[in-house]
């Protein structure tokens, strides 16, 4: 009897997340769009990396892609490219190929880091808040 594949499991749960999340989006509106829900705004007056993200995500399900990208614009663009690329890589990996859908994996989070850090301080930058 064959054993089951365990490590696809790596590439499955996250697409089965950002599924069940898309879905919930679908089904629940969020609880505010004036943005004044957020405890690390209020308390600072600092936007974090994921304020607007619930707003976002809620918007690019419902098809509005416009006021999904001005309520966070790095999801909206991000949010596409990463599901394809895991998508990819667990078809890869449970058809056996070795073929490098995503080589540099390392490069590729560290990269993520930096655009999502270089995001936030622009945001806060043009809202004047830095």
């Amino acid at each position: 009897m064959k054993k089951p594949n365990v490590k696809i499991l790596t590439y499955v749960i996250p697409l089965g997340i950002m599924l069940a999340v898309f879905l919930y989006a679908l089904a629940v509106k969020p609880f505010s769009t004036d943005g004044k829900f957020c405890w690390i705004y209020e308390g600072t007056g600092v936007c974090c990396p994921s304020c607007g993200l619930t707003r976002a995500v809620y918007l690019l399900a419902h098809g509005d892609f416009e006021r999904a990208f001005y309520y966070h614009a790095l999801f909206t663009v991000g949010f596409i490219p990463s599901t394809l690329i895991l998508t990819a890589m667990g078809i890869n990996y449970a058809h056996g190929n070795k073929i490098a859908v995503l080589r540099y994996k390392w490069l590729y989070f560290y990269l993520c880091l930096v655009v999502i850090f270089a995001f936030t301080v622009y945001r806060n930058f043009a809202k004047g808040i830095l």
